[in-house]
């Protein structure tokens, strides 16, 4: 989602107000944020927060293929 959109974690981080560190911990899924900073990172992305628990939304190499 961030890369599709050209959002690189610095300014994913920056925009969010969070470290970049932390941000590609979220992306591995080993980070734990909170509400806020959900909101925070699906405002820069203009998405809903729901968007970010779609399958594959912060991991794009774990995407699932759609069916034609």
């Amino acid at each position: 989602m961030r890369i599709e959109r050209g959002i690189t974690q610095e300014r994913l981080a920056l925009e969010a107000e969070v470290d970049r560190t932390f941000v590609s911990q979220i992306e591995r899924s080993i980070g734990n944020p909170s509400l806020l900073v959900l909101a925070k990172i699906a405002g820069v992305l203009n998405v809903d927060v729901q968007a970010l628990f779609e399958p594959g939304a912060t991991r794009p190499d774990l995407r699932r293929a759609t069916p034609k």
